[in-house]
């Protein structure tokens, strides 16, 4: 099949460190991807080819000076009036400071989690609207609940509060609901 790029606009010369679009012409589509990944991608794009549809996916692609960057590429085909592949479409994006904030989110994640699941209080986090979406395990200790307890039953929360604090603790809730 030909993997020959035939056009392309500016922004896609730019995101792969080509000084113009004709400096692209020409070029092996997959010449845009490091070695070691062309086969993999290579048949996502076949794939697609022969499912007739469009496809979505991530992958790490090259930039004229021979550096990587991770992307999101879409792939879409356009058919002749007989039905045959006419022209390949593959629109690139530089998702690098995406991914760069992904893994930092998650290792943010893992420290509060580790810190929570540590600690000898009982840490519950919630969301605005006062769901329970996380109970650390010192809540057994300190109710003899599970974590598992409270977050498959929402009301288990509020059915364990003393009723003479029970007043108290919904105004509190009305009042973080309001803000």
């Amino acid at each position: 099949q030909n993997s020959t790029i035939n056009a392309c606009n500016p922004q896609s010369a730019t995101l792969h460190g080509f000084a113009a679009m004709d400096d692209m012409l020409g070029m092996n589509f997959f010449a845009l991807f490091p070695a070691e990944g062309r086969t993999a991608i290579r048949e996502k794009v076949f794939q697609s080819l022969r499912d007739s549809r469009e496809k979505n996916f991530e992958c790490v692609m090259l930039r004229a000076d021979g550096s990587t960057f991770q992307a999101e590429l879409s792939v879409s085909i356009i058919l002749d009036p007989s039905g045959r592949v006419d022209k390949v479409i593959a629109i690139s994006r530089d998702i690098s400071l995406r991914k760069e904030m992904e893994a930092a989110l998650k290792e943010n994640e893992m420290r509060y989690r580790i810190v929570a699941e540590n600690t000898y209080d009982w840490e519950f986090w919630q969301t605005p609207d006062l769901e329970l979406i996380y109970s650390s395990p010192s809540c057994q200790r300190v109710t003899g609940y599970n974590s598992e307890d409270f977050l498959r039953d929402p009301g288990l929360f509020n059915r364990i509060i003393y009723p003479e604090d029970r007043a108290a603790y919904i105004s509190t809730q009305r009042t973080f609901r309001e803000k």
